[in-house]
């Protein structure tokens, strides 16, 4: 969501008028409302040009408006909820709508919105969890373990980012989930083969054969194959990205981080900005 145009759409303001009302050049104005989300650094200059062309009371009442548009943003239900995630309390809250609070504690409050904000893209869901190999998936769907299917619904809830490692705990795989869940992302990659994902091995039969010693086998020879994550991952890693646009900018730099490390097919680049 972008916040810069839900206010622009709640008061009816055009990208001159944003211009004028924010002290923002025309080109920001006509950027930051076509974006999908502002960054964090848009968001605070905004935030900074917002105090300065603001007279005291009218910033208070403003604010208020805001306080709404970040209830709508994360899904909050009331006043509460939102003293939550900004850390304050409730009758504080209130303060504020009712213009009982100066211009110095509106200030700390907007840098709280701006940090509540940051703190919330990114989630840990899970890391280096070790995977089981008795069962064809990462996770085990048909498990009767809380913390397992805990996991597991989570990861059908969430996109963003996950990583699979090999059992010395080093980077196998980086991926992302953007149209479907992580789980669902991640079962497919679990699964499929990885050019670059290549051990030096032996071939051994996985049918009901006899065992012959060594010196009765010619045919056995340690070479260097194919590999699929099923075969080499020990552990995985994923996290939620709740903001969607920015889930191939993390794939990417990540990637690009380890470039030599990683079995990943391709090297994906930033996104163009629009």
């Amino acid at each position: 969501m972008n916040l810069l145009k839900e206010y622009a759409d709640l008061n009816g303001l055009n990208t001159a008028q944003i211009k004028n009302y924010f002290g923002i050049t025309y080109a920001n104005a006509r950027n930051w409302l076509s974006a999908e989300t502002l960054s964090r650094t848009q968001f605070k200059r905004l935030l900074e040009s917002f105090e300065k062309r603001v007279a005291h009371d009218q910033l208070i009442e403003e604010q208020g408006k805001f306080l709404d548009m970040i209830k709508v943003y994360y899904g909050l239900e009331n006043d509460s909820q939102l003293a939550s995630l900004l850390s304050v309390t409730q009758s504080y809250i209130s303060q504020i709508k009712s213009r009982k609070v100066d211009r110095k504690s509106i200030q700390k409050l907007f840098q709280k919105s701006v940090e509540a904000t940051s703190n919330q893209i990114i989630k840990p869901i899970i890391e280096f969890y070790g995977i089981d190999k008795s069962s064809d998936k990462f996770l085990d769907e048909k498990s009767n373990k809380k913390y397992i299917n805990g996991i597991i619904a989570r990861l059908k809830e969430c996109k963003g980012i996950y990583c699979f490692f090999d059992s010395r705990g080093q980077t196998l795989y980086i991926g992302k989930a953007t149209g479907q869940s992580l789980f669902s992302r991640m079962n497919t990659s679990y699964r499929n083969s990885a050019k670059e994902l290549q051990l030096f091995n032996v071939q051994h039969p996985s049918n009901n054969l006899e065992y012959r010693s060594m010196e009765e086998i010619t045919n056995r020879r340690i070479v260097n194959r194919k590999q699929t994550l099923f075969e080499a991952a020990s552990y995985f890693s994923a996290y939620e990205v709740t903001i969607e646009a920015y889930i191939p900018v993390i794939e990417a730099m990540l990637i690009r981080c380890f470039p030599n490390n990683i079995a990943n097919k391709r090297m994906e680049n930033f996104p163009r900005p629009k």
